[in-house]
C-alpha cells in the first residue's frame, strides 16, 4: 500500500479524478475495483470507497468524474452536489437489471431532472435504455449499452480466480444448496411496515394507480416471503445430507429468516460476504425475482425460480428466463433435484432455448468479447478529453446548463439544514438504526483487502501489475488506486 493521497496529489495527473462511491459492499466492491484498475491503466487517479463518506468530503476533493448510482428523483440533492463541486456526473442504476416494466421503472427509478445533469448514462442493456429514454428522452443520445463490471467479474478469468473462495465455503459447509432471498420490500431490516411508510404512506405526490401498484407489491411479497419460509423448512426436511444455506438480501431482516429456521439443524442463514463465492460453492440455487438468478446463470450453475405466488405484474422477465420454475413446493423440491443430477457449466453460460437466450441478449450487453469495464473507461476517457478541450478553449456539448448562483446557494442552504439536523439527531442520540444500517451496507474497507483484490486481478488476467492503492489522506474508507 502506497503513501496517503492527498486531494492535491489527485489533481496532478493529465486525467480528472474518478470517483466510485460504492452503496453495499458484497454487491459492489469487487466489480468496482475492477473498473478502477482498468480506469487507472488508462490514466485516471480512481478514488473509490463508502458513498456515506464521499458525501461527506467531496467539497474537499479537486473536480472530477462522479459515478453516480442511480438516477430515480431522491438521488437530485446529490446530482446538484456533484455539480456544485465542479464535477461531471455519470450514472448508471444498480437496481436497473431486472425491470418490472418500462412504465413502473420510469415513474419510479428515473427522474428526468437528474438525468438532465448528466453526462453519460451507462445502461446494462437494450431494455433498460428504452425504458430509460421513454421517461427522459433527452439522455438517448449520452447512453452507452455498457452492461455492468457486476458481470465482468464472473467471465473468464475472473471465474477460475473465484474457485479458492468457493472451495473454502465447500470445506466449511460441505455441499450445500443455497437460497438467496429478496424480500426487502416487506422484511425489511427496519421493520415490516418501513416500505409502506416510506413509499407509500409518506409520499402524498403518488397517483392512485401507482400507489395501488406498490401496495399490491407489498402485498405479493408478503406472501412469497411466507410461502418461501416454508419451503426452505421442507428442503431441511427433504434433504438431510445437505446444508440449506439461506442467503436474505442486504436490506432484509436476517433475524426473521434464523426465527423461521429454528430446529433446523442443516438450515443455516449467512450474510458474510459476496453471494458469488456462494453461488459457485453451492450444488444449486434457489431465487425468487432476484439479480442473484442470472449471475448463477453466467457463472453455470442450475438455478431454480420458487414462484409460488404469480402476479405477472411483479414477474422478472430476465431472471426467469434464465431459472427453471417451480410454481408449488413439490415442484422446487423435485426442480432442485433434476438441477443437482445435472452437470454444471463449468464455463458458465448455460445453454438456454431460443426465446430466453433472446431475452437475455435484450437485458445485458456484453457478456461476451469485450469488457463493460472497458467500454466504460473508453467513454470516461473520452468525455475527459472532450471536456479538457473546452477548457482549452475548444467546443464541448453542455449536457446542461450552467447552475444559477440561486440553484447553488439554494442546494447550499438546503445541505446547512440537513446536515444541521443530523447533527443534532447525533448529538441526541438518534439515528443509531441509520447508522447502524449503513455499517450493515458498507462495513468498511482496510488497505489488506484492496491489496489482496488487486492481486486477484493480476493473477486472473496477467495486467495492473504497475497499479496500486492508497489511502486518501483524512478518510476512512476513501482509496486511492492509480498506476
Amino acid at each position: 500500500m502506497s503513501a496517503e493521497k492527498t486531494p492535491r496529489d489527485l489533481a496532478r495527473g493529465q486525467l480528472p479524478p474518478l470517483y466510485l462511491p460504492i452503496e453495499i459492499k458484497s454487491r459492489e466492491f469487487r466489480a468496482k475495483l475492477l473498473l478502477a484498475c482498468h480506469a487507472a491503466e488508462a490514466g485516471f487517479p480512481v478514488v473509490l470507497g463508502s458513498h456515506q463518506e464521499f458525501s461527506r468530503r467531496l467539497p474537499s476533493l479537486p473536480p472530477g468524474i462522479y459515478a453516480e448510482k442511480a438516477i430515480h428523483a431522491t438521488c437530485l440533492h446529490d446530482v446538484l452536489r456533484d455539480r456544485v463541486c465542479g464535477n461531471r456526473v455519470v450514472a448508471w442504476c444498480e437496481e436497473g437489471l431486472n425491470i418490472f416494466n418500462h412504465d413502473f421503472y420510469g415513474r419510479v427509478r428515473v427522474s428526468p431532472e437528474v438525468v438532465s445533469h448528466l453526462d453519460r448514462f451507462f445502461a446494462w442493456g437494450a431494455n433498460q435504455a428504452e425504458a430509460v429514454a421513454t421517461a427522459a428522452p433527452s439522455i438517448a443520445p449520452r447512453t452507452v449499452l455498457a452492461g455492468n463490471p457486476r458481470f465482468d467479474v464472473l467471465r473468464p478469468p475472473f471465474r477460475q480466480a473465484l474457485e479458492p473462495s468457493a472451495q473454502r465455503l465447500r470445506d466449511e459447509y460441505g455441499p450445500f444448496l443455497l437460497v438467496n432471498t429478496n424480500f426487502a420490500i416487506f422484511n425489511n431490516y427496519f421493520s415490516y411496515d418501513f416500505f409502506l411508510a416510506k413509499k407509500i404512506y409518506a409520499t402524498a405526490a403518488l397517483c392512485e394507480d401507482l400507489r395501488d401498484f406498490l401496495h399490491d407489491w407489498y402485498e405479493y411479497t408478503r406472501e412469497t416471503f411466507e410461502r418461501f419460509k416454508a419451503v426452505v423448512r421442507r428442503l431441511g426436511r427433504e434433504f438431510p445430507e445437505l446444508r440449506i444455506i439461506v442467503r436474505p438480501h442486504p436490506s432484509e431482516n436476517r433475524e426473521n429468516w434464523e426465527r423461521a429456521t429454528e430446529g433446523l439443524d442443516n438450515v443455516l442463514v449467512r450474510m458474510e460476504g459476496s453471494a458469488i463465492p456462494w453461488i459457485l460453492a453451492s450444488r444449486a440455487m434457489m431465487h425468487n425475482n432476484c439479480t442473484t438468478g442470472v449471475e448463477a446463470y453466467v457463472l453455470g450453475k442450475p438455478v431454480v425460480s420458487y414462484r409460488p405466488v404469480r402476479d405477472q405484474r411483479y414477474a422478472q422477465e430476465l431472471s426467469n428466463a434464465v431459472s427453471r420454475a417451480a410454481f408449488d413446493e413439490d415442484a422446487a423440491v423435485a426442480a432442485l433435484r433434476e438441477a443437482m443430477a445435472e452437470p454444471e457449466h463449468s464455463e458458465g453460460y448455460a445453454v438456454l432455448a431460443p426465446a430466453a437466450q433472446a431475452v437475455v441478449d435484450r437485458y445485458v450487453a456484453n457478456l461476451g468479447g469485450r469488457f463493460s469495464c472497458e467500454i466504460m473507461v473508453e467513454a470516461l476517457k473520452d468525455l475527459a478529453q472532450r471536456t479538457s478541450s473546452a477548457k482549452a478553449g475548444g467546443r464541448f456539448e453542455r449536457v446542461a446548463p450552467p447552475l444559477s448562483l440561486q440553484t447553488k446557494l439554494a442546494w447550499r442552504l438546503r445541505e446547512f439544514k440537513v446536515s444541521g439536523r443530523a447533527k443534532l439527531s447525533r448529538l441526541a442520540g438518534g439515528g443509531k438504526q441509520d447508522f447502524a444500517y449503513e455499517k450493515h451496507k458498507f462495513p468498511g474497507v482496510d488497505p489488506e483487502e484492496i491489496a489482496s483484490r488487486l492481486e486477484f486481478f493480476r493473477q486472473a488476467t496477467g495486467r495492473f501489475g504497475n497499479v496500486r492503492a492508497s489511502r486518501v489522506s483524512g478518510s476512512r474508507t476513501l482509496f486511492c488506486v492509480e498506476a
